[in-house]
C-alpha cells in the first residue's frame, strides 16, 4: 500500500482493527483505567493526537501513555510503527513527571520480558532529528528522559510497502508491554493475564556460542562476564556431547519470560536445564542462578525439568553441596555441574 497521509493511513487502521483482535484495545485501555467511558477507535482523526501536517498520530488518550504510534518518517524514507514516549511539554502534559514511572516501568519490563521484545527496534528523535539510530530494545537511559525526547520502540517498513495488518499485528504483539507500563494495581495487572507475550517453551537443537577469549584488543583485563559465559557453555557441551546421546539447545524460550541458557533433551524425553553463572565461588553462582532456574520450571507458562542444574567454573565446595543436597531432600531437584576451564 502506498499512501502518504497519515490520516488515510489512521483511518485504514481504524477500519481493519474491526475485525482485528487489537480492536479492542480502547474497551481494555478503558478497563484497565477503571473508566465507565469507551473511545470508539484507536486513532480519533479530528483529535489533535492526528497530526497530518507533522506525519504522525497516536491513540485516542494516549498523550500522557505509553502511545501506540504511526508515523511517516520522511528524512528515512520510512514508515514506522510501534510505541513511544513523547517527552514533549503541552497543554495537556505541562511536564513529564507524569511519565517517568512509567519509564521505569518500562525498564523493568525490558529486564524481565526482553525475549517477548526480539524482532523489534528502538530509536530516539530530539528536535526533529535522530540522535539515536535503531538498536534492539534495551533499557532507557538518563540522558534520554529529557524534555523534547520522542523514544520510539517498534518496526518500520518502506514508504511504498505500508502494511496495515502489519500495523494491527504488531500494535497486538507490544500490548503486553502497554498493560505493564500503564498499571500498578493488582487487580488491572489481573486482566494482562490473558494476553500473550511470553514465548512458549520449545525445544530447538542448536548451540550458538560467541566469542570465548578475550575482549576486541585482545587484552586479558578485558575479558568480560559474557564472554567468560560463553567459555563455560562451549566446555559444558563438549563436556554433555561426551557424556550422553541427548540433544542440546541454548537460550531456549522458558515459556515465562527469559530464555535457558542450555538445556539437554535426553532419549527418554525429559529436558535437563542448565543456568550458567561465571564466578569465583559456587556460593554466589548459586545465589544468583537458584531463582531463574525455580522460575523456569514452576511459575506458570513454564516446563517442568528432570533437573535444574547451575554450571560455573567454581568448584562446589561442602557447605554448597550440603545445602543442594537439603533442597534435593525437599523434593527440588537442584544440582550443580563444575566446568573447570583452562
Amino acid at each position: 500500500m502506498h499512501m502518504t497521509s497519515i490520516k488515510a493511513i489512521a483511518n485504514t487502521i481504524n477500519e481493519l482493527a474491526l475485525g482485528h483482535e487489537f480492536g479492542q484495545f480502547q474497551q481494555l485501555r478503558s478497563s484497565l483505567k477503571g473508566k465507565k467511558s469507551v473511545r470508539s477507535v484507536i486513532f480519533d482523526i479530528g483529535k489533535k493526537s492526528v497530526n497530518e501536517e507533522e506525519g504522525w498520530a497516536f491513540h485516542t488518550g494516549g498523550r500522557e501513555e505509553l502511545q501506540f504510534n504511526i508515523g511517516i518518517e520522511e528524512t528515512e524514507g520510512r514508515f514506522r510503527y510501534g510505541v513511544a514516549f513523547s517527552l514533549e511539554p503541552s497543554q495537556s502534559l505541562p511536564t513529564i513527571d507524569p511519565l517517568l514511572p512509567k519509564i521505569e516501568r518500562f525498564n523493568e519490563f525490558v529486564r524481565i520480558h526482553s525475549a517477548s521484545l526480539e524482532g523489534f527496534r528502538m530509536w530516539v528523535w530530539r528536535k526533529g532529528k535522530i540522535i539515536k539510530q535503531d538498536t534492539a530494545i534495551r533499557e532507557i537511559t538518563e540522558d534520554e528522559i529529557e524534555v523534547h525526547s520522542f523514544i520510539f520502540m517498534g518496526k518500520f517498513l518502506p514508504l511504498n510497502a505500508i502494511d496495515t495488518a502489519e500495523v494491527l499485528d504488531c500494535f497486538k504483539d507490544l500490548l503486553r508491554l502497554y498493560c505493564f507500563v500503564e498499571t500498578t494495581s493488582d487487580e488491572s495487572r489481573r486482566l494482562i493475564g490473558s494476553i500473550k507475550g511470553d514465548l512458549p517453551f520449545l525445544f530447538q537443537e542448536r548451540l550458538s556460542i560467541g566469542d570465548d577469549s578475550t575482549s576486541k584488543d585482545g587484552s586479558r583485563k578485558g575479558i568480560t562476564v559474557s564472554l567468560r559465559s560463553n567459555q563455560i557453555k562451549q566446555r559444558l557441551s563438549e563436556m554433555l556431547k561426551s557424556a550422553f546421546a541427548g540433544k542440546l539447545g541454548d537460550e531456549i524460550p522458558s515459556g515465562n519470560g527469559g530464555r535457558i541458557d542450555l538445556v539437554c533433551l535426553l532419549p527418554s524425553g525429559e529436558h535437563d536445564f542448565y543456568e550458567i553463572k561465571p564466578s569465583m565461588l559456587a556460593r554466589h553462582a548459586i545465589r544468583e542462578a537458584l531463582p531463574q532456574l525455580l522460575e523456569y520450571a514452576y511459575r506458570e507458562g513454564g516446563h517442568q525439568a528432570r533437573r535444574l542444574i547451575i554450571a560455573s567454573q567454581a568448584p562446589l565446595d561442602s557447605v554448597s553441596s550440603n545445602f543442594l543436597e537439603a533442597l534435593r531432600g525437599k523434593g527440588l531437584p537442584i544440582f550443580y555441574e563444575h566446568v573447570p576451564l583452562d
